[in-house]
């Protein structure tokens, strides 16, 4: 098995306007994702707001300069992610994320996490989604400390994909429950329509050797 590798780069203009002054400048974001063998681990690296400095009437401002690197571990045909993070700004120390989702049935998400850098609170989130066809609902919670209780966010989203990513969704809902034979053709149906579906792939070889492991049982 191959390991697999992602670059991307993107270029932006930030503009600012205060009390009637207004500043630009461009800048960059890049990352890096490297997954290997057999593909349930991934690493990421990359910066963020790379650029000059913003000239207002006087002096010069620069846009928050951010370092990170982190991994994930996907985990029961990408049921179970686990996630870690450091980020360092260049106005400000090293901070940690951590986190993981549980997807039941793919369909209910479960989510919690932490992180070092709130200044209110205990940086713990706590969070929920659902989905259904092309319709998702997520929900979080943050705790903001005695003064400002508790910060609730909501979104909601649609999913236009085409029927290869159908047949994804359901191949997982499938594995989890461990119909691994109904899965892998639900996997192969995906990957007719786009070969190039990393994550069906992925999926389609952790059903076969689940299902291997089952008949090797009986």
């Amino acid at each position: 098995m191959g390991r697999e590798g992602a670059f991307g780069l993107s270029a932006k203009q930030v503009s600012e306007s205060i009390a009637g002054r207004s500043a630009s400048v461009a800048a960059a974001d890049a990352g890096a994702l490297w997954r290997p063998a057999p593909g349930r681990l991934s690493f990421s690296a990359g910066f963020r707001n790379a650029g000059g400095k913003a000239r207002f009437v006087q002096g010069r401002t620069a846009l928050p300069r951010t370092l990170y690197a982190g991994a994930a571990a996907r985990l029961f045909a990408d049921g179970w992610v686990l996630t870690v993070e450091a980020r360092r700004p260049s106005d400000g120390g090293t901070s940690f994320h951590v986190g993981q989702e549980v997807w039941l049935y793919n369909t209910l998400a479960l989510r919690a996490g932490w992180r070092s850098d709130r200044d209110l609170g205990n940086g713990l989130v706590f969070g929920f989604g659902f989905k259904l066809h092309a319709v998702r609902v997520d929900y979080a919670l943050a705790p903001m400390g005695a003064a400002f209780g508790q910060a609730h966010r909501i979104g909601v989203s649609f999913r236009f994909g085409g029927a290869g990513d159908r047949a994804y969704q359901d191949g997982l809902r499938l594995a989890q429950k461990g119909q691994n034979a109904e899965a892998i053709l639900k996997f192969k149906e995906a990957l007719d329509a786009d070969p190039d579906n990393r994550a069906a792939v992925r999926a389609l070889k952790e059903s076969v050797g689940a299902l291997q492991r089952e008949r090797g049982n009986k």
